[in-house]
């Protein structure tokens, strides 16, 4: 086919499960065209992807502040340690 690949919160969807997304609850749309983009979604999005992310969807690129029980671990293996909470 050549309709893109359709993302709702991270979770690919069909057309008609989009058309029932209230354009109030949308936080934004990404489109990606280039391979660099897509890549990571492999030959489903050979189209491009169109990502809708809902206001109640987890919004990822929110920068989260971790519980204050929560415990710092650093791995170590890596080019330069990542704080994993």
């Amino acid at each position: 086919g050549t309709d893109p690949l359709m993302l709702l919160d991270g979770m690919a969807v069909d057309r008609a499960t989009m058309e029932f997304v209230p354009p109030t609850d949308v936080s934004r749309i990404e489109i990606l065209v280039n391979a660099g983009t897509t890549g990571i979604y492999g030959v489903r999005a050979a189209n491009g992807v169109i990502a809708v992310f809902t206001k109640k969807g987890k919004d990822l690129s929110a920068q989260n502040t971790p519980d204050k029980n929560a415990v710092n671990a650093t791995l170590l293996g890596y080019a330069t340690p990542d704080e994993f909470y």
